[in-house]
């Protein structure tokens, strides 16, 4: 059976702006969602691996991000990169974040990342 054919899924079908699909164990804040193996909500995460966008909120991420290069270079100084914004957002409640668990995407170095894999019990509850 697939995620997306659990009830969970369909459950918490309208309730995120971005799913994200792998996050390292210690960044950004996952509280559990009632009734659901393979979700957490999640605030605050960089570091992104790899996420989907829903369709509300694409056009006001792009809204965000200048499209003249001069605008955009200061935009990245001022945020330093879109996962960092991203993070903003979710922390201040303006996006939504799901995260399915386990990761389905995850970059090489922090299949290393010597906290995440061996304590990953510690950062469960969103406290590192």
């Amino acid at each position: 059976m697939s995620l997306w054919s659990t009830p969970c899924a369909w459950r918490y079908a309208s309730e995120w702006d971005l799913c994200y699909l792998g996050v390292p164990l210690d960044r950004g804040v996952r509280t559990p969602l009632p009734d659901a193996d393979h979700l957490v909500r999640l605030t605050g995460a960089t570091t992104t691996h790899a996420l989907a966008v829903h369709a509300r909120a694409f056009d006001a991420i792009l809204d965000a991000v200048p499209a003249d290069p001069t605008d955009a270079a200061a935009w990245i100084a001022d945020h330093l990169a879109i996962d960092q914004w991203l993070a903003n957002e979710t922390a201040a409640g303006r996006l939504t974040a799901l995260l399915v668990t386990p990761d389905v995407a995850v970059q090489e170095a922090h299949l290393h990342y010597p906290s995440a894999v061996a304590e990953p019990e510690r950062f469960r509850d969103g406290t590192p």
